[in-house]
């Protein structure tokens, strides 16, 4: 009897600690994050196009004179562009435009790329000078590197005779004569003589008159004695002055050899 008790006891007490003891929790799995989705590539890009090597550029400057008295002229508009922009409009034609200021200066940078390629290097294009009452001023130009060209803008129909004869030309044996048609209502006659130094016959616009510049008083004949020139190929023209100022050339210039 006392060995039953002890065992109720002691399953008894087994059973209270028991009670008395909690469980150990086992943690719950952690959710496992799906995969990030991979981004798909793009097609790969074309590679950029490498530009063409740059062609020559020149720069033509100068200043534009009033006809009328000479001063400086402002807002003339210059142009320059291939062949096709005298006389005629030739579409999509690429040109370079800018405008004199104040003191009558202009600077154009010309691509030579734009123009039409000559023997010997450069390009071949043309010019035009422009300003509302004035004639404009537009012929052939030849780049063979940076030029400056400083030109007088006549005051709108002031003495422009394309139909004048060319001067005559007589040469001496210390001399040069000029002489040309005389022209009603002009006082006074402007006589210009420059190199050719391999231009383009049709340059004729724009050649400086850096061996001779004189009026004449209003005569029409020019004797130049002695002249100190170098053997070559010269221009001559003729430009005529009147109430409305200077006009241009009243022919195309001619052409001649010396001696």
């Amino acid at each position: 009897m006392r060995l039953r008790s002890v065992v109720v006891f002691v399953a008894l007490a087994l059973a209270g600690c028991g009670s008395n003891n909690t469980a150990a929790t086992i943690p719950s799995a952690s959710p496992v994050p799906a995969p990030a989705p991979m981004p798909v590539p793009g097609p790969t890009p074309a590679p950029a196009p490498i530009p063409a090597p740059a062609g020559p550029k020149f720069t033509v400057n100068g200043v534009v004179h009033d006809g009328k008295d000479g001063s400086p002229l402002a807002g003339v508009t210059v142009t320059l562009a291939p062949i096709g922009l005298c006389g005629h409009t030739v579409p999509g034609l690429v040109s370079t435009t800018t405008v004199t200021d104040a003191q009558g200066r202009y600077s154009v940078v010309q691509d030579a790329t734009q123009l039409f390629s000559v023997v010997g290097g450069g390009g071949e294009g043309e010019a035009r000078f422009m300003r509302t009452g004035f004639d404009d001023l537009c012929g052939v130009l030849l780049l063979r590197g940076d030029r400056n060209i400083n030109v007088t803008l006549p005051r709108a129909g002031c003495y422009t005779f394309p139909n004048v004869p060319n001067p005559m030309v007589t040469r001496g044996a210390d001399f040069i004569e000029f002489s040309w048609s005389r022209i009603e209502g002009v006082r006074d006659y402007l006589v210009e003589v420059g190199p050719v130094e391999g231009f383009d016959p049709t340059d004729t616009a724009f050649r400086a008159p850096t061996a001779l510049q004189t009026m004449t008083g209003g005569a029409t004949r020019y004797r130049w004695n002695t002249p100190n020139l170098v053997p070559g190929n010269y221009w001559v023209g003729v430009s005529a002055k009147g109430d409305c100022g200077m006009g241009g050339f009243i022919n195309i210039p001619l052409r001649f050899s010396y001696p």
